[in-house]
Parts: C-alpha cells; structure tokens; sequence
C-alpha cells in the first residue's frame, strides 16, 4: 500500500506580515583585553551602561553589577575559572550579550 501527498496549487501569501528580525539601535560595546586573565574592561560607544551581569555557560551567575551609568566598567577575572562567559550588558539603547573567555 502506498500513499501520495498532494501539490499544493497555489502558493500562499502572507500579506501584513514581517518575516525578519526587528531592527535594533546601533550602539558598539567592546571588551577589551578579552582573552582576559587578570581583568577586562567594558567599553561603550554611543551609549550609557546601566549594568553587568556575567554568567557560566551553564547560565549561573558570576558577576553582576548594577547602576552603573558610565561608558566603561572594569571586571575583575583574576578569581575566576578558565572558560567561556556570556556577559549581558544593558544599556540606555538596549541590550548586548559577548562573550568574555578568561585564560
């Protein structure tokens, strides 16, 4: 026994609708030095940070700090594990995720 699918005729359309990602304010963040083994510093362009939170790769929490309201913080690594950290950093235009890898 065998089954067939049917051809759709006719091609759907999708008139109103957006099929794209939503268009995001361009501000840069750089992290620097980053491989990091002492410290790095966060550095905004264009755009004020209001906090820091870094987690693991299995999304614990490492480091976070808040109300800041600077351009630039620095993150002390000295302490931490070797390995490869997402670091989300929220701003006045919005929000940036990095990594930060400490060797």
């Amino acid at each position: 026994m065998a089954y067939t699918i049917p051809r759709l005729g006719k091609a759907m359309n999708a008139v109103g609708y957006s099929v794209g990602a939503e268009e995001l304010p361009e501000f840069n963040i750089l992290i620097s030095p980053n491989p990091s083994s002492y410290s790095s510093i966060i550095s905004s362009q264009g755009t004020t940070i209001r906090s820091v939170s870094i987690c693991d790769v299995l999304g614990r929490p490492i480091y976070v700090l808040k109300n800041i309201q600077s351009s630039q913080v620095e993150i002390p690594t000295k302490s931490w594990a070797r390995g490869t950290y997402i670091v989300r950093i929220e701003t006045d235009k919005g929000v940036k995720t990095a990594k930060l890898v400490r060797n």
